[in-house]
């Protein structure tokens, strides 16, 4: 039987995001992808916790000390960014597709000058081959730092077979960053990220998230519920 995926938070709860290793966010809809494939999160070292929702659900469960941190431009993608410029690090982007990972890396070199990216390749990959492929030249190139954006649970698999074929680095999941910012670094504007209403941006720039804050969000709740007893459990 899997671990409580609660417990693992518990566990695994990032609280510096400068730490060496593996490091990916949550929120009540990846929570459900996470919990139905819990091995994607066995390499994992730190995770965090992308969404104000899952982060007031949490402190309600018992696990106090979380806040939200995103890898977008809200929160942790700048300071990555500014932290790898500052101490010299390398750095390789991996998902979305090409059109998006290349204007997003346009916009990203634009807005931090002196980042060193020393590659890129979208998230799709035609074969397994290729997928070997640029994990074999991950490896030989051996970034400092590491951002991969193809969704969970998929996202955290790719960070760990790079970690299994020898890279040494600090690997940060980013969702749908790559695509957020193609058009512009700053998806999110500023009044809305300081109410906390980005869900509600995110249905009406991109209709095709409703269902996530719908019918998976009553999924969630009725999900977390059942989680929270058993977590109770062993504490």
């Amino acid at each position: 039987m899997n671990e409580n995926l609660l417990s693992i938070i518990n566990k695994k709860n990032g609280t510096s995001f400068y730490e060496k290793g593996l490091h990916t966010f949550l929120n009540h809809f990846s929570y459900l992808k996470a919990r139905c494939n819990q091995y994607a999160l066995r390499n994992i070292d730190y995770i965090y916790i992308d969404g104000i929702l899952l982060v007031y659900a949490l402190r309600l469960a018992g696990i106090r000390n979380v806040k939200r941190m995103s890898f977008d431009m809200t929160s942790l993608a700048p300071l990555v960014f500014q932290h790898g410029i500052e101490n010299g690090k390398t750095f390789y982007f991996v998902g979305s597709t090409e059109k998006s990972i290349k204007a997003s890396l346009l916009n990203i070199r634009n807005s931090f000058n002196g980042i060193n990216v020393i590659g890129f390749h979208n998230g799709y990959f035609k074969t397994n081959a290729e997928r070997m492929l640029v994990i074999d030249e991950i490896c030989d190139l051996n970034p400092d730092i590491l951002i991969v954006g193809m969704g969970t649970v998929i996202q955290e698999c790719f960070l760990s077979d790079v970690r299994s074929a020898g890279w040494m680095g600090t690997g940060y999941t980013c969702g749908g960053f790559f695509h957020q910012t193609m058009n512009s670094i700053k998806y999110y504007p500023e009044l809305i990220n300081r109410f906390h209403l980005r869900w509600f941006y995110r249905i009406w720039k991109e209709p095709s998230v409703v269902e996530r804050y719908t019918v998976h969000f009553v999924r969630f709740i009725f999900i977390f519920l059942i989680d929270v007893l058993r977590f109770k459990r062993v504490f």
